[in-house]
């Protein structure tokens, strides 16, 4: 009852962030939203090696400038 109390408390006050950290407590959700990573073909890359070796281009790429 205490965290149904804080998040209503929160709410009014419109701290959003004491709001989401009480629901999150209460239903145990994570959040763990990703883009996906695409070469440069468009085509999602899918193992951590590809994706690895897919910023090291593009990093390359945008900071190897004259």
């Amino acid at each position: 009852m205490q965290k149904g109390t804080e998040a209503e408390e929160a709410a009014k006050r419109n701290d959003a962030t004491t709001l989401f950290r009480v629901v999150r407590e209460l239903t145990g959700a994570e959040c763990k939203s990703s883009v996906p990573i695409k070469d440069k073909n468009r085509k999602i890359l899918i193992t951590a090696e590809e994706k690895k070796i897919e910023r090291v281009e593009h990093f390359k790429e945008v900071l190897n400038q004259p």
